[in-house]
């Protein structure tokens, strides 16, 4: 499990300031709730034996960044089409049940 910890610099208060809000207590229900409904039980029990293994646990470890990755990649794309995607959405004819006139 990973912990989110403010370096010393910016701590916008005490780590347990920060501590009582963001941590495994707060969000652990919505985390199991999540993943129920993504995954059987079956599922979970094989997804925690694989993060136990050496990939597993490399995998842990990498993907948040290759996720944040990923996220920033699309941001990029979406940017360099910001004109194109912004004309689809005020086009008439783009929306549901467009046609333009009434």
């Amino acid at each position: 499990m990973h912990y989110f910890i403010w370096p010393e610099r910016d701590k916008p208060g005490s780590a347990a300031t920060v501590s009582k809000y963001v941590n495994w207590t707060s969000v652990k229900e919505d985390t199991i709730t999540a993943y129920t409904q993504e995954f059987t039980e079956p599922e979970l029990k094989k997804l925690t034996e694989f993060y136990k293994t050496p990939l597993g646990k490399k995998a842990s470890e990498k993907m948040p960044q290759l996720a944040f990755i990923a996220g920033q990649l699309g941001l990029r794309q979406a940017q360099a089409h910001q004109a194109e995607l912004r004309q689809m959405l005020e086009d008439p004819q783009s929306k549901p049940g467009g046609g333009g006139k009434p």
